[in-house]
């Protein structure tokens, strides 16, 4: 059933570019500390800044394209921009650029590496600067979403109380306008303010927050719903929809919708492209289509078998693969739009060209298409939920919000799911889906009553399991978004018809548990019960892999790398607080009692023969014993990092030394603190 989670859909192709301009306040002010003893504004914006990049350059895609400016500044080398310096031009980042800005933060004189580069302040306009990056973006190809941050510490640059009268914040208002792109649906735009520092005063009020001169262009800049570098990425990162769909619940009963994917799977970097081991030129591959009297010629050699055309000399296996090139090209190489395709049914070749077999699979029915209502207990549960969900939206047809929502209340409340035929584009595969609701407020679900023929119904109510679980879960809550969610449902022609063997395999789980093998995973369950939060949860191949490109980039290990999935018995204070739960569980189903049945065979003669050698018992020792021992070279370069950092209180840093390095580390702390030891 992997067909039905709607890969199709999920593309991020070069029509999906993201450009951002990080613009960074340069004025004096920005170089001093607000607090006694703390880094300058303009060093913390250049922390946030990094961060962002290191986390964009360790990301599978090349759609998000950075650059940064500093304005405020004397030199003004690039066309169309006065006094502001532009730190990274545009474009996709690599290591260059983020060890540029990573360079600057490490100066112990930050005011003087930025003043050489700048070349001092000067006042500029940022009207001026925004609409600079206005151009670059009307520039850039496949512009999809183009954001603009600004970091700052002055909460009134425009000089003046009634700022709304002032030129200045005017033609900032309309560059700031022009970069949001009101009225221009395919780019989308913002305008982001980031005052320093964080912990700064933050107007709650509504008319408090019109006073002040930011508000009027970022309504979100005293947002205290997440920090500074979240909202960096939020506008980074902007959510975007697959496509607008229509759904058509009736004759004359539509409402428009947009498709959101909420969830995209994270996978490793590609590392399949070749290159040579001498230029380190990228290898190409191409793919063509050549007659099958030409592809003879080729296999057999040019002008037939090498060995018959009377030459004595052996030709070079590589001077015989140019030539097989050259008769490729020579021949006329057909494009795949260009051939025929076959197939044979029922003993008859049938043959059809591009444009008829382009017809036969022509399906033009975008948009969701209601089949009917069933209770949420009749989805399939087999097949894995999409990642996404469908929001109303109001700027193709009006009202579409006040249907979505009664639609959604009443689904929600009598836990019924919408049946819908599902095509996000003409020509993309169709699909058949459930629309399931779902709603934060589990009070609005009706209790269960009588039908019309006064035969009581099913009851409604969802699993009170998942209903315990979700009122524990009060941390992730940001991460629960009402609404319709897509789940994939299977056409006929997809189940499988194995069934009635699998229903076989399964009459074990009509057995009833016995109520103290019920009483034992009960206790179990109740005594692991947690919150879940997807924040908690990082993908350590993943974390592992940005970490080493970090210290392979920078030479430092910028990214931590840690196990935020381990299991809890591997977590001692996890493991003990469940371990009469466990004992019961093995006690209870018989789990410590040996099954001679599932022994294999010559297990209890091995087992004889290792019980009775207690010499191949490995010995425990000490470290000090193991020093003593002139053991140490015998361990790996992880297992010392690791008892550095364990038992001697030593960064993670220490990955980049030596072997010896690291023994030498162990010893010295030993002979300085005397009373320390530990096993091996």
């Amino acid at each position: 059933m992997d067909e039905t989670r709607f890969e199709e859909d999920d593309y991020e192709g070069a029509a999906n570019k993201k450009y951002t301009f990080f613009v960074i306040d340069g004025s004096s002010a920005m170089f001093e500390t607000s607090k006694p003893g703390e880094e300058s504004e303009f060093k913390t914006a250049l922390k946030l800044m990094l961060d962002e990049m290191v986390r964009v350059c360790c990301s599978r895609s090349l759609n998000n394209h950075i650059g940064v400016i500093v304005t405020g500044t004397k030199n003004s080398e690039t066309e169309g921009i006065e006094n502001s310096t532009i730190l990274v031009p545009m474009g996709v980042l690599g290591q260059e650029e983020v060890n540029t800005i990573k360079e600057i933060i490490d100066e112990e004189d930050l005011l003087s590496a930025v003043t050489n580069i700048t070349g001092g302040h000067h006042e500029s306009d940022l009207s001026n600067v925004l609409n600079y990056c206005k151009r670059v973006f009307a520039s850039c190809p496949n512009t999809r979403h183009q954001s603009v941050i600004y970091l700052t510490n002055n909460r009134n640059p425009f000089g003046r109380d009634n700022f709304w009268e002032s030129s200045y914040f005017n033609r900032t208002k309309t560059a700031v306008k022009k970069i949001i792109g009101l009225g221009q649906r395919k780019t989308l735009g913002e305008f982001s303010v980031i005052i320093l520092p964080e912990d700064g005063y933050k107007p709650q009020e509504k008319e408090e927050k019109k006073k002040e001169p930011w508000y009027h262009l970022d309504t979100e800049v005293f947002s205290t719903e997440c920090d500074a570098a979240a909202r960096i990425r939020q506008k980074i990162t902007a959510q975007r929809s697959h496509a607008t769909l229509t759904v058509n619940v009736g004759p004359g009963v539509t409402f428009d919708v947009s498709v959101f994917s909420m969830v995209m799977e994270a996978k490793p970097l590609d590392h399949s492209q070749k290159y040579t081991a001498d230029t380190e030129e990228k290898i190409v591959k191409t793919a063509g289509y050549v007659t099958k009297k030409a592809k003879l010629e080729v296999e057999e050699g040019v002008g037939g078998d090498y060995e018959t055309q009377g030459t004595s000399a052996i030709v070079d296996e590589t001077e015989r693969t140019l030539q097989k090139c050259k008769l490729i090209q020579e021949e006329a190489v057909r494009n795949r739009r260009d051939l025929k395709k076959s197939i044979v049914l029922g003993g008859e070749k049938i043959i059809l060209d591009g444009e008829q077999f382009a017809f036969m699979n022509k399906m033009e029915s975008k948009g969701v298409d209601v089949i009917g209502f069933v209770p949420l207990n009749r989805v399939d549960r087999e097949v894995a939920f999409s990642s996404k969900i469908i929001q109303p939206n109001d700027q193709t047809t009006l009202g579409s919000t006040n249907m979505y929502r009664t639609l959604l209340d009443r689904c929600w409340a009598r836990q019924q799911a919408m049946v819908a035929k599902y095509q996000s584009r003409v020509g993309q595969k169709m699909r058949i889906v459930a629309l399931v609701p779902f709603k934060k407020d589990m009070t609005l679900i009706e209790p269960s009553n009588l039908g019309e023929d006064d035969e009581e119904m099913e009851d409604k109510k969802p699993d009170l399991l998942r209903l315990e679980q979700q009122r524990a879960q009060v941390d992730s809550s940001e991460w629960l978004h009402e609404g319709f969610m897509l789940v994939g449902l299977p056409f006929r022609e997809e189940l499988r018809d194995d069934f009635h063997r699998f229903e076989e395999q399964q009459t074990a789980l009509t057995e009833e548990s016995t109520e103290q093998e019920v009483n034992a995973m009960k206790q179990f369950v109740k005594k692991l019960t947690m919150s879940y939060n997807p924040s908690f949860y990082e993908n350590p191949r993943l974390l592992s892999e940005r970490s080493a490109l970090c210290l392979e980039a920078t030479g430092e290990e910028l990214i931590e790398r840690k196990d935020t999935v381990e299991p809890y018995y591997q977590i001692p204070n996890r493991l003990q607080r469940v371990g009469a739960q466990i004992e019961s569980i093995v006690e209870t189903f018989a789990l410590n009692e040996d099954k001679k049945e599932e022994k294999p065979k010559g297990a209890s003669r091995k087992r004889k023969t290792d019980d009775g050698d207690g010499s191949s018992a490995k010995k425990t020792m000490t470290i000090r014993e193991c020093i003593a021992a002139e053991q140490m070279s015998n361990f790996k370069k992880d297992e010392l990092v690791a008892m550095a950092v364990e038992h001697c209180e030593a960064q993670k840093s220490i990955k980049s030394k030596t072997k010896n390095d690291v023994i030498s580390l162990i010893e010295t702390y030993l002979n300085d603190n005397p009373s320390t030891t530990w096993n091996i």
